[in-house]
């Protein structure tokens, strides 16, 4: 065998290794457990059966296969939302629309694959908030990446941090990452903790600690 030959062998060797050692961020675990999204858009049976579907469809759920959509949440019906805080990855869009809860506590959420998108205001969005008159805090102190897909905020009077975000670093779609529209959020200041300060400079998802941007 040449020393060429061997050469080229030794590196198919590695990239073989390298290849079968390697994980996409996105892609499902062991112990994950898996659960269907949906495709409703804002289409809804119900506000009692609504909520009663989407707390069995996510509940302990890890691992959204499709799309996660938060939609008509009455604060009044939809109380407790606190099962959401167990899903890390989104392979499709997050759509949080028509809610009056105060906070969305997707606490664990690490990716959104935006394998699909959702079509507003132009855009194929993978992150989209819209009309939420009660939300004031969307808790997703985790987010890392947002694979592909832009990210709009539109009437969501209530809603603060928004403005502290760098979504640069989360959103890998450079042109336009994240749009916040007229009324997207409130124009009201929004005061991170101190445990968010970096180099004078403070991002944060919403009060305490714990809701600083990683």
């Amino acid at each position: 065998m040449s020393l060429k030959t061997a050469s080229f062998l030794l590196c198919i060797s590695i990239l073989v290794t390298l290849v079968s050692g390697f994980e996409r961020v996105d892609a499902p675990r062991a112990h994950d457990k898996v659960c269907l999204g949906t495709d409703n858009g804002f289409s809804y049976p119900g506000p009692q059966v609504h909520y009663d579907r989407f707390r069995s469809r996510y509940r302990d759920c890890t691992y959204v296969s499709g799309n996660l959509e938060i939609t008509h949440m009455s604060r009044y019906i939809a109380s407790d939302l606190s099962f959401l805080s167990t899903i890390e990855v989104v392979t499709g869009y997050v759509l949080i629309g028509l809610v009056t809860v105060d906070t969305i506590p997707l606490h664990s959420l690490r990716v959104i694959g935006g394998d699909n998108t959702f079509e507003i205001m132009g855009g194929n969005r993978a992150l989209a908030v819209v009309m939420c008159d009660g939300l004031q805090e969307l808790q997703m102190p985790s987010l890392q990446e947002i694979s592909k897909g832009t990210v709009i905020f539109y009437r969501n009077p209530l809603l603060m941090f928004v403005n502290t975000i760098n979504w640069d670093t989360i959103v890998l779609e450079k042109n336009n990452p994240a749009v916040i529209a007229t009324g997207g959020v409130s124009e009201s200041e929004s005061h991170c903790s101190a445990a968010c300060d970096i180099d004078g400079v403070k991002r944060c998802w919403a009060h305490g600690d714990n809701m600083c941007q990683i």
